[in-house]
C-alpha cells in the first residue's frame, strides 16, 4: 500500500493539487496535533523523516477490529509525540502514510480506498486487488499463517489482522496485478516519466539513510538500479522490485511471514543485485 500511497500523492502533485514541501496543515488545517500540523511536510511523511511512529500501539490493538476508515486509524496515534524533530533523521513510520491518506481524501473529496481503485487499480488493469475487510470474501483471497513464538505449529493470522488495511499496508493484490502495476508505472499510464523519477529517486543521504524515495526504495548496486518495496506482518511477506535497466520485475508473495524475502534476495543475487 505504501507504493500506491506514494503514487497517489505524486499524481496529485502533478495535477497541481498538492506540494511536496507544504505542511500537513496546508491541507488539514484542523489536524489535532499542532506539531505535526505546523512542522511536518509531505516530503517528510513520504521519506519517513517526519518523526511519526508505527501506530502498532495499545490503542490500535484495542480498536483494530472496529476501524473502518482513516479517521479510525488516526485516533489511535494522533496524540503521540514525535520521536525526533521533523527532517532530522530517518525513522520508519506507518502513521505517516495514514496522514498522507487523509490529505488525499481532503483534496479529492473521495475516500483513500476509492481514490486508489479509480486512479491506480482501474487504469492499470488490476482486477484482483483491493482493500478487503477481514470478513469480506473475494476470489483468490489468501489466508496467512505463522508460527507463534515458542510454538512449533502454524496458526491462522486472522485474529492478528485489523478490520481493514490502511495507506501504510494491509491491502490485497495478486502477483499478476502487481506486474500490471509495474508495467503501468513505467509505460506512462499512471504517471508521467518525469514525475515517476521524482517519486522513485532516493531523497536521503548521509546519516539519515540511503536508498529511499517517496515511499519507494531506490537501490544502486554495482552501478545498476532497482526500485520497489517489501513488507510483512504476521502470516504475510511480500517483495516487489523493478529493474529499469533490464525491464525485469520481481514479485514474490507469501502467506507466511519471512518466506518471500529470502527468495527475492536469492533471485536478486542471481541477477547481480543485493537486497533493498
Amino acid at each position: 500500500n505504501k507504493m500506491f500511497t506514494g503514487l497517489a500523492i505524486t499524481q496529485l502533485v502533478a495535477a497541481g493539487k498538492l506540494d511536496f514541501d507544504a505542511t500537513v496543515g496546508t491541507y488539514l488545517p484542523d489536524y489535532p496535533n499542532a506539531v505535526v500540523r505546523d512542522q511536518v511536510t509531505l516530503h517528510q511523511l513520504l521519506t519517513h523523516t517526519s518523526g511519526m511512529g508505527l501506530y502498532w500501539n495499545d490503542a490500535y490493538l484495542a480498536a483494530k477490529d472496529q476501524i473502518s476508515d482513516l479517521q479510525g486509524f488516526l485516533a489511535t496515534f494522533v496524540d503521540e509525540p514525535l520521536r525526533f524533530p521533523p527532517g532530522s533523521e530517518f525513522g520508519y513510520s506507518n502513521s505517516g502514510p495514514v496522514v498522507l491518506g487523509l490529505i488525499i481524501e481532503a483534496v479529492t473529496g473521495t475516500s483513500y480506498y476509492d481514490y486508489v481503485r479509480q486512479h491506480i487499480y482501474r487504469p492499470a488493469g488490476m482486477t484482483h486487488s483491493d482493500h478487503y475487510a477481514k470478513t469480506e470474501q473475494a476470489s483468490g483471497k489468501a489466508t496467512g499463517y505463522y508460527v507463534p513464538q515458542g510454538k512449533t505449529a502454524a496458526i491462522s493470522n486472522q485474529t492478528d489482522l485489523g478490520n481493514i488495511g490502511s495507506p501504510a499496508g494491509g491491502g490485497y493484490a495478486s502477483a499478476n496485478d502487481l506486474l500490471r502495476f509495474a508495467n503501468a508505472l513505467f509505460d506512462g499510464t499512471l504517471i508521467a516519466p518525469e514525475y515517476r523519477e521524482v517519486m522513485t529517486t532516493n531523497k536521503l543521504s548521509g546519516a539519515q539513510r540511503n536508498g529511499y524515495g517517496y515511499l519507494y526504495g531506490d537501490a544502486q548496486v554495482n552501478g545498476r538500479r532497482y526500485i520497489g518495496h517489501n513488507g510483512g506482518a504476521p502470516g504475510i511477506n511480500a517483495e516487489f522490485s523493478v529493474f529499469p535497466e533490464s525491464g525485469i520485475t520481481l514479485i514474490v508473495l507469501s502467506n507466511s511471514d519471512h518466506a518471500a524475502s529470502p527468495v527475492a534476495d536469492q533471485v536478486r543475487q542471481w541477477l547481480g543485485y543485493a537486497k533493498l
